[in-house]
C-alpha cells in the first residue's frame, strides 16, 4: 500500500481506476475503485453503478434486425466491479488514503 498525501486531484490522479483503501475520521473504513477527485469530493466505484438509462427520449425503429448471440463485454479497469456501490466522499471525511498496490 502506498499512501496519498496530500489527497489532491494532482496525487490522486495517477491512482484513478486503482483499488484504494480509505479510513474516515469516524474510523470508518472504505475500500473502491478510485474514479475521481472533483470540487473537494472523492468518488469511488463510479463506473461500476451504472444502470440503463430508462427514461431515454429517442425516436425508436421497430424494424428487425438481426441480433448478434455475442455476450457483450465492456472492461474499464481490471479490477471487480463488485467491491461496492458508487461512493461521494467530501474530503474533510477522510482521514487516511492509501493506494492498494
Amino acid at each position: 500500500m502506498k499512501l496519498i498525501d496530500p489527497v489532491t486531484e494532482k496525487q490522486c490522479k495517477a491512482y484513478y481506476g486503482r483499488p484504494v483503501y480509505v479510513m474516515l475520521h469516524d474510523g470508518t473504513q472504505i475500500i473502491g475503485i478510485l474514479s475521481k477527485l472533483d470540487g473537494g469530493k472523492l468518488y469511488l466505484n463510479a463506473d461500476g453503478d451504472k444502470r440503463p438509462n430508462t427514461k431515454r427520449k429517442s425516436k425508436i425503429s421497430f424494424k428487425k434486425k438481426s441480433v448478434s448471440k455475442r455476450p457483450i463485454r465492456s472492461v474499464k479497469s481490471p479490477y471487480p466491479a463488485a467491491i461496492g456501490p458508487a461512493l461521494t466522499i467530501d474530503l474533510g471525511h477522510i482521514g487516511l488514503l492509501l493506494a492498494v498496490e
